[in-house]
């Protein structure tokens, strides 16, 4: 039984590294969309689309002085064993809900 917690715990460990460290939208985009806009607040990342060679990352954020919350898709390629910003796809306006 023992053999099992053990193979368990091996195994979301590596499930916790792969989301947690190779995941670009996790953790890149945060900081890329941070050093590129610094007072942007945001709301909130994750993975929209993926393969083992590109991954579309959606960013939500909100501008400074303004209640408007925007959403950018991001596009990241897995160059030479490494995710790089590649480009923006897509801005848009998310639309109000009251």
């Amino acid at each position: 039984m023992l053999k099992y917690w053990i193979l368990m715990f091996v195994v979301l460990g590596i499930a916790l590294y792969y989301v947690f460290l190779q995941d670009p939208c996790n953790r890149l985009v945060k900081q890329n969309f941070s050093a590129q806009y610094p007072s942007y607040t945001i709301l909130g990342s994750g993975a929209e689309q993926g393969s083992p060679e590109t991954v579309r990352c959606r960013v939500t954020y909100r501008k400074p002085d303004s209640p408007q919350v925007f959403e950018d898709l991001w596009l990241y390629q897995n160059i030479d064993r490494r995710w790089k910003f590649f480009r923006v796809i897509e801005t848009r306006e998310q639309k109000a809900t009251q």
